[in-house]
């Protein structure tokens, strides 16, 4: 560090008080950059061309880029599907082009392939790229729809469009999220109209996705303007979810680095964005030699590659995910690992998931068990924990057993417990007290009751799960009559965002553990007065 200067010895000083390493959050000036790609509008202007002026498509849509490129987009298919030019692709791609917007898509993806493999116009942007291929970042967010990105981090994982994103597990670590879309998926891109209203749909899903990454990584936003707008609605989703202690731990986690107005003046100075009531303090780096910057990243350092780590990471989500981990080994020295085809990561666990002679869980392992672990085991089943076991030796040691919206009626059933009476009777009773306090009112949220009745009563548990946004369908599911209260959509709701439960910074988390108790109240006969 002693070897930096000015802004990357900022910067480096900044970042070593982190304990992660950096995000990238990349923009379309970033592409511009290093391989001259066209803005938006010189991209749709140059995709006009043989269909209509530009400034018609301006015009017509009172110069909103989306609808400029709707537009578009409708007149391009019958240039597409008519002109000889287009003869040999139409042969080759037709048989794809599942909607109007699809010919546009694929012409600019093609395109955007060719151009991502251009060089930068200079010996020194070449350096900049050199150096930025070094970094020990965490990760890549990116809106641009070119491979630049993957050309320079080819061993990170990429997740193409938010639908990959959402519903797969990223592990924050190796990765690039291209959240709209990639040349090398033509469909996924964030083209029209349609397609950001389609996008808007889900954004408070990807919110859910990325705000993880906001708190707890540094993220350096690199080709983007203070103003633009995609750019200022996230920022503002964000900070809605975040509670007073999360907020300046959020701002000073962000960097803006933009050119400089002077070349060869660099600086870092503090700037404003107003979110209602809320001033989101950022850092401005200004300079016109990125190389700084990448310098003062370049100086967070790992002993194992971001590569390896995110394959450990993974593996041991599945482990942790598997009932029947497979028992592999491998050895290598983590030079020579090229990709995580080659990688096993080895766990080591004590006793509490060995089996004793009768096949159950051994003693010491009933004393490991969480909440976390009950409230897997009620809504998948997969633990196969002993239910005397559980209710004589676990349940009494929970220091839930006075609070409310514990599950556990799996187990009053598998010991042939059909009601709270027979439970009082039993040799189980001192666990009465974790299922005397509820009744129907308490698994719903008096404040969602008006919202159910205006936007859900009518529709299924499948129907409020694809509609609406996660944390509402958690809180309007318990609203269902139990014979409506579907168990299979209800099962893989709470599996999808089983995490939710127990993250002490969501502010829904609440709703998850009352949907989850439900479910296990329901399915197991215990239905709620």
């Amino acid at each position: 560090m002693s070897q930096l200067n000015g802004i990357s010895s900022e910067i480096a000083k900044a970042l070593a008080t982190k304990s992660a390493a950096p995000f990238l959050f990349l923009g379309s000036g970033f592409s511009r950059r290093y391989i001259g790609l066209e803005t938006w509008a010189e991209l749709l202007e140059k995709f006009s061309d043989g269909v209509k002026d530009f400034e018609y498509y301006l015009a017509s849509s009172d110069s909103r880029m989306p609808m400029a490129a709707q537009l578009l987009a409708d007149d391009y298919f019958e240039y597409w599907w008519s002109d000889e030019a287009f003869k040999e692709i139409r042969a080759a791609q037709g048989k794809k082009m599942q909607r109007k917007s699809s010919p546009l898509k694929l012409e600019i993806s093609r395109y955007l392939r060719e151009k991502s493999k251009a060089s930068p116009a200079s010996e020194h942007l070449k350096q900049e790229l050199s150096l930025l291929n070094k970094l020990n970042i965490d990760g890549v967010i990116t809106t641009n729809w070119d491979s630049l990105i993957e050309s320079i981090f080819p061993e990170y994982k990429v997740f193409i469009g938010q639908e990959e994103l959402i519903f797969s597990n990223p592990q924050s670590i190796a990765e690039i999220y291209k959240i709209h879309g990639c040349c090398a998926k033509p469909d996924t891109l964030v083209l029209t109209e349609d397609d950001y209203a389609s996008f808007e749909k889900k954004y408070s899903y990807l919110v859910a996705k990325l705000i993880t990454i906001f708190i707890e990584h540094p993220v350096f936003f690199i080709g983007y303007s203070l103003a633009d707008e995609n750019i200022q609605n996230m920022l503002g989703s964000i900070v809605g979810c975040l509670t007073d202690e999360q907020l300046p731990i959020f701002s000073k986690n962000l960097y803006f680095v933009k050119r400089a107005p002077v070349e060869g003046k660099s600086q870092i100075y503090p700037s404003t964005m107003q979110f209602g009531s809320y001033a989101l303090n950022l850092q401005v780096i200004e300079t016109s030699d990125f190389s700084e910057v990448y310098a003062g990243i370049e100086t967070v350092k790992r002993k194992i590659p971001a590569r390896v780590l995110r394959v450990c990471k993974e593996q041991m989500y599945e482990l942790v995910k598997s009932t029947s981990p497979d028992n592999k080994l491998a050895v290598a020295n983590l030079d020579d690992i090229e990709d995580g085809s080659d990688i096993e990561f080895v766990v080591g666990v004590g006793v509490a998931k060995a089996e004793n002679e009768s096949g159950n869980v051994a003693q010491q392992g009933y004393t490991g068990i969480t909440q976390k672990d009950l409230f897997w085991d009620v809504i998948t089943d997969e633990n196969g924990y002993d239910p005397d076991k559980v209710l004589l030796e676990v349940f009494p040691n929970m220091p839930a057993k006075h609070g409310t919206f514990f599950p556990g009626y799996k187990y009053l059933k598998e010991v042939g417990l059909t009601s709270l009476d027979e439970l009082d009777g039993s040799k189980y009773a001192e666990v009465k007290p974790f299922f005397t306090k509820y009744d129907t009112a308490k698994f719903r949220s008096s404040s969602f009751a008006r919202p159910f009745i205006k936007y859900a009563k009518s529709k299924s548990a499948a129907e409020i799960v694809a509609e609406f946004p996660v944390e509402k369908a958690a809180a309007y599911l318990p609203f269902l009559d139990p014979n409506a209260f579907d168990l299979d959509i209800v099962k893989g709701f709470l599996v999808e965002n089983f995490d939710r439960i127990f993250d002490k910074s969501d502010s829904y988390a609440t709703y998850y553990k009352k949907l989850a108790v439900l479910y296990d109240r329901i399915r197991q006969g215990f239905h709620p007065a």
